[in-house]
């Protein structure tokens, strides 16, 4: 109860797969360049022995956005799953241990309980009918969906339901833990992403408070934004908000919170903290 839920980061992680669909496109040359260049890289780093050299070669590949792009959704996705799946396997051993103290038994009753309590854990029939009916979908309409995939205005859709995706991810990690251990710092790294976030949007669409205060009036045409960016604009206003209680409980992440906050918009105006930044 003192680590967001599973759920959470599997939320997390599909969020970042649809704000970087782009990379998933095997038709995109530049694309299967940058996994190639990725996995000679790691290939490299598995049969050399000199260190030096070979974060030379890590450095200079990383200077490449593309490539860089493709390590970056590697490593998140693949953080947030790990991170997943160990606090998975964490609940499903504080469940074990709960009932081997009440129970006496040797080594092979730990061990079954213990596997009682994994596939307990496992065994949940509407998460696995649920996806079944997802890949009978994408196996019948195969042809359908990477036709729909490759057109721009799709992959846009996509990319913007990844703020939908962390939203919800925070609100599971916010109504699933107990405000415990790691999960307040955390919450501090979280919550200043998604203002980083919010202001980085706001600043690429050059989005104004008269802008917004025209939106939020009711007023159409021009000088207001477009839905799909207030859209955007309140999914990481939320992302922020359901992990606010979390933090406020700790006087010393607010501190913390407050540092972070700070620098995101000293990088927005213009004076010495933007120039030092």
């Amino acid at each position: 109860r003192s680590l967001p839920p599973p759920s959470a980061h599997c939320m997390l992680a599909v969020s970042e797969i649809c704000a970087n669909i782009q990379l998933l496109n095997p038709s995109d040359k530049q694309v299967t360049r940058a996994y190639g260049e990725w996995m000679r890289a790691v290939e490299k780093m598995a049969s050399t022995n000199d260190h030096d050299a070979l974060l030379k070669h890590m450095t200079k590949l990383l200077g490449h956005v593309d490539v860089y792009e493709v390590a970056r959704l590697m490593a998140l996705v693949g953080g947030l799953l790990s991170v997943a799946f160990s606090t998975f396997l964490l609940s499903t051993e504080a469940a074990a241990s709960r009932e081997t103290l009440d129970k006496k038994g040797g080594i092979l009753a730990h061990w079954y309980y213990h596997t009682k309590a994994l596939l307990g854990a496992l065994w949940s029939p509407q998460i696995w009918l649920l996806l079944a009916l997802i890949a009978f979908f994408v196996v019948g309409n195969w042809s359908w969906v990477g036709s729909s995939l490759q057109k721009p205005a799709a992959l846009e859709n996509v990319r913007g339901a990844a703020g939908l995706f962390r939203a919800i991810g925070m609100a599971l990690a916010s109504t699933g833990t107990n405000y415990e251990g790691p999960t307040p710092a955390w919450a501090v790294t979280s919550c200043a992403a998604s203002v980083a976030r919010l202001l980085r949007l706001a600043i690429f669409e050059r989005i104004g408070l008269a802008a917004l205060t025209a939106t939020f009036a009711g007023e159409v045409g021009k000088g207001t934004v477009e839905p799909k960016i207030m859209v955007a604009l309140g999914m990481e206003a939320w992302s922020f908000a359901v992990l606010l209680p979390c933090i406020l409980r700790r006087p010393t992440k607010i501190l913390l919170l407050s540092a972070f906050l700070l620098l995101c918009f000293a990088m927005i105006t213009e004076g010495p903290f933007s120039i030092a930044l």
